[in-house]
């Protein structure tokens, strides 16, 4: 639904020995937020036993990474 987040714990939803995600497994949808940093993306899981499932993404602004 529009306008409604979902803080989870990632924690619990992470496990040990299994593929680590990539941009290229994504589907940028909308900007959600941005700051002096980055951006965050709403985005769609395009490949996976998740495909579908939709996340945040934040991009960060690589001159910041120094």
């Amino acid at each position: 639904e529009e306008g409604i987040i979902k803080e989870i714990d990632i924690s619990h939803h992470v496990k040990e020995g299994f593929e680590k995600a990539d941009p290229s497994q994504f589907e940028l949808l909308k900007v959600l937020g941005q700051g002096s940093y980055g951006k965050v993306f709403l985005v769609r899981k395009i490949k996976g036993s998740d495909s579908g499932q939709l996340y945040a993404m934040k991009v960060l602004k690589k001159a910041t990474l120094k």
